[in-house]
């Protein structure tokens, strides 16, 4: 079992190019990748309201997980009020 690995790769398909299979292709490539190398599990993560994004993944047998939370930290930003106490 492989410990400790994290990758982030940021997508968008242009709305001019969607409908024409490159998402799905671009998909099955990092698939058949990430299983050549070993990883055994892959999150994607969209903004909530992306419906389109949505049903793209739906579509292709990935699920939504409704157990999980998305938080982010950026030691260069000033911190909300609600963090600085």
């Amino acid at each position: 079992m492989t410990v400790g690995m994290a990758f982030s790769i940021i997508l968008r398909m242009m709305p001019s190019e969607r409908g024409k299979r490159y998402g799905r292709a671009l998909a099955e490539a990092c698939l058949q990748h990430l299983e050549r190398v070993g990883i055994p599990r892959t999150t994607i993560h969209l903004f909530g309201d992306h419906d389109e994004g949505k049903a793209f993944w739906n579509s292709t047998h990935w699920r939504e997980r409704s157990d999980l939370a998305a938080f982010q930290f950026s030691p260069h930003l000033p911190a909300t009020p609600s963090l600085s106490h």
